[in-house]
């Protein structure tokens, strides 16, 4: 059990005590005072909350939200009423006077509008860095080097100051004892990164607040481990969790069988005979190498209907609306613009279904293929054009022959109205290939998503 007046937990059994210690932390806190609210920062807000969600399966938590260092640094000082990002506006503004003062290495693209984006993220991106931090990530990448008189001059205008961050602003509310804090009830550190200042002040502020936890684990190396318990001290009354030895485990058995696809089907039948009795247990499959193991537990596991997770062996180009995706893909990115070879589109309209905008059906593509063939059709929108409108004029008079010497003309008649319709397929496709010009991820990301909505069938 973990000790009630503990501000830092050191535990010398990583990683198997991390989770017991985390829940009897949120335990001890919420039975204290009924739905307190908890907030667990970790390095990695993904892993955390991961953490979190096994934990959730074992007791309620309630009340209880995941951060990692700098997310939980950003909401505390979002929630404090004197911090007050700049408007975008006002930090638009200030880059384009900042760039025409003093472009720095944005001389030749200053007026164009992606680079007053990609300063306004560099901008948002260092408000959450120290000087040092600063100064470090500058050391390694010479385009910020360059930007960050920039960025120093754009913060001026704004009234920012790199002393002013996120994280001082969280230490601030905690000292000063802000009401800004409280809707984050009592913080735990998960693990957190002692060596680093910033952390290390953050930390201290908490736990002085009588408001944070810190658990730490140990690495297994005596002197790291050692160094870093003494930095815990510095910050609080520690406690030791010694190690926990397991129980030896008595129901291993070794079996022998001739060959893989026998050890994979006795590995089969033992976890249906264990899933019988514990139907909601999770039980986990472990194979020396990934052929053929991999390939015969994805088989068989299917065939006895046992629900199951872990990476398919499956290509995204085996599938048909990865064959889509990707298709739509190489269209697009025919040098500076969709060239649109005929070769091109029929492999993608044969290799998925595709959905004809105009019409709102399928499109037929072994059909279409043919009709594209006997067109004469190599690539390029002018040509799909001229010998679209010529085939379909030689089809349009070779149905009014045959109708006038009395034969039907059904099937040239038929081809004419095809090559029409191809015609307003290719025609819209190749304006939809288009990506913005001056796009960033986000404009790329909603054009090629749109792109897929309207040629990928529900």
């Amino acid at each position: 059990m973990t000790p009630q007046h503990a501000n830092a937990i050191f535990l010398h059994d990583h990683p198997s005590q991390v989770a017991s210690s985390l829940r009897n932390v949120i335990a001890q806190r919420q039975a204290s005072q009924v739905g307190a609210a908890v907030s667990v920062v970790g390095r990695s807000t993904v892993a955390t909350r991961l953490m979190l969600r096994d934990l959730a399966r074992l007791s309620t938590l309630v009340g209880v939200r995941a951060y990692d260092v700098r997310s939980f640094c950003n909401a505390v000082a979002s929630a404090n009423p004197e911090y007050r990002q700049p408007s975008f506006s006002r930090r638009l503004e200030a880059i384009r006077v900042s760039l025409a003062a003093k472009p720095g290495p944005y001389a030749r693209v200053a007026h164009h509008r992606s680079t007053e984006e990609a300063i306004d993220d560099m901008l948002t991106a260092v408000q959450g860095l120290s000087v040092g931090e600063r100064h470090a990530w500058a050391s390694t990448d010479e385009r910020f080097r360059e930007t960050l008189p920039l960025l120093d001059a754009i913060e001026a205008k704004l009234g920012l100051t790199a002393q002013q961050t996120p994280a001082t602003i969280t230490v601030s509310a905690y000292r000063t004892g802000s009401e800004s804090v409280r809707s984050f009830g009592h913080i735990i550190w998960l693990d957190p990164d002692v060596d680093d200042a910033v952390t290390a002040d953050l930390v201290k502020a908490t736990v002085e607040a009588n408001m944070g936890t810190a658990i730490a684990s140990a690495s297994g190396q005596a002197a790291a481990d050692s160094v870093q318990r003494a930095q815990l001290q510095a910050i609080g009354n520690v406690v030791d969790v010694p190690v926990t030895l397991p129980e030896p485990q008595t129901n291993i058995r070794l079996v022998c069988v001739p060959d893989p696809i026998d050890e994979v089907r006795l590995a089969i039948s033992e976890v249906v005979t264990f899933l019988v009795e514990r139907p909601q247990a999770r039980v986990a499959i472990i194979f020396p190498q990934s052929d053929p193991y991999e390939r015969l537990l994805h088989e068989l596991i299917e065939a006895e209907g046992i629900p199951w997770t872990g990476r398919r062996r499956q290509l995204l180009a085996e599938t048909a609306v990865g064959r889509h995706v990707l298709g739509l893909l190489d269209l697009a990115s025919a040098g500076s613009g969709p060239f649109l070879g005929r070769n091109d589109v029929a492999i993608w309209i044969a290799g998925s279904p595709v959905l004809n905008p105009l019409t709102s059906a399928l499109v037929p593509g072994s059909h279409w293929d043919g009709v594209t063939k006997r067109a004469g059709i190599v690539g390029g929108l002018e040509q799909w054009k001229a010998r679209l409108r010529h085939h379909q004029a030689s089809q349009l008079s070779a149905a009014s022959q045959q109708a006038t010497s009395g034969d039907d003309g059904g099937q040239a008649a038929s081809e004419s109205q095809h090559c029409q319709a191809i015609l307003g397929f290719v025609t819209a496709l190749h304006t939809d290939l288009h990506a913005p010009s001056r796009g960033n991820w986000k404009s790329y990301a909603s054009w090629f998503s749109a792109l897929i909505a309207k040629y990928l069938p529900p």
